[in-house]
């Protein structure tokens, strides 16, 4: 290509929806599409947002963070192009904001208004895209994310009741294929916490003395999570993780198993349930089995401290 046409291809006019044909996600092929970007008249919306994509991408950060963002933005591109934006400088606050309350769909297919928590998590993982844009030089207006969104005062985690652990029983998987749900659900049945599941193994259950072992204690199973767990543990060789097995950190693996546990909450339709959380799981199962012997319910869910146990019950102990 002679110079004439270098500087006839790149004219400061040149709409750059026709560049999307010529990137490549090679580091050069991004300089190029760049370079082509800050010299064209308009940029195409989507066009940025797949090389902020790409920018994401190799960043270093935790994997289920990555992945959660890059879903995320995928899913803004979608509701912004829906909204009418064709070109980047016709993206506005309003737009994100209206994409940050955004309803949810649920079991069932039914919509529901998302909860604080999830507003704030969608400007969260939005905002670095913001700010690829504008450290790319393709935005100036670093400002359009808007206020933090405050999330909700969190309420003291409850005890889940017998109603609800029926409910959750229900809904432990989603009906579609096969999941690592109602393993999840039914280890933290017999008290265990995200943190202890991360680490439970295959030889861990006992399914003939209906027990498993967490690393400090070992708890009884009830009738439905024995149901639950009987075709994983038989399948599953020795040494191998039952809740989160291509997870490689335990942190990960337990920040995957509560991720899990919230969306059997919302199909159950307990998600905005004042007090509910995923550890309401273990804590319930604890209140039914032991009611007001704090000491017991201590050990079933490996507590040191029985104040914190009373407290987490609702128990009055030392009165």
């Amino acid at each position: 290509m002679d110079n004439t046409s270098f500087q006839d291809h790149h004219r400061t006019d040149f709409v750059q929806g026709q560049l999307f044909y010529e990137i490549d996600q090679t580091p050069g092929g991004f300089a190029r599409w760049l370079l082509s970007a800050l010299v064209a008249e308009r940029i195409a919306f989507g066009d940025a947002i797949t090389n902020v994509q790409s920018v994401l991408a190799r960043r270093a950060e935790m994997k289920a963070t990555r992945e959660k963002r890059q879903q995320i933005v995928a899913h803004f591109r979608v509701f912004a192009a829906s909204a009418g934006v064709e070109h980047l400088d016709q993206l506005q606050s309003s737009h994100l904001q209206d994409f940050y309350w955004s309803a949810v769909r649920r079991r069932g297919n039914e919509m529901h208004p998302p909860s604080t928590s999830t507003a704030s998590n969608r400007q969260s993982l939005l905002r670095a895209a913001i700010d690829v844009l504008v450290e790319m030089g393709l935005s100036d207006n670093a400002d359009i994310v808007g206020t933090s969104i405050k999330r909700d005062v969190g309420q003291r985690t409850r005890p889940a009741t017998d109603e609800e652990l029926n409910l959750i029983r229900a809904f432990a998987e989603p009906g579609l294929g096969f999941s690592y749900r109602s393993t999840i659900v039914a280890l933290r049945l017999a008290g265990g916490s995200a943190a202890d599941l991360a680490v439970v193994r295959a030889e861990d259950v006992d399914l003939t003395k209906t027990a498993v072992a967490f690393a400090d204690r070992t708890n009884s199973l009830d009738p439905w999570s024995v149901k639950q767990l009987e075709a994983i543990v038989s399948e599953t060789a020795p040494g191998s993780l039952l809740c989160a097995p291509r997870v490689t950190s335990v942190e990960n693996a337990a920040h995957v198993i509560t991720v899990q546990t919230g969306k059997v909450l919302a199909d159950a339709g307990l998600n905005h349930t004042p007090g509910l959380a995923a550890r309401s799981i273990e804590l319930g199962a604890a209140k039914l089995r032991f009611g007001d012997d704090v000491i017991a319910a201590a050990r079933f869910l490996g507590n040191n401290s029985l104040d914190a146990t009373a407290a987490a019950l609702a128990i009055d102990w030392q009165r």
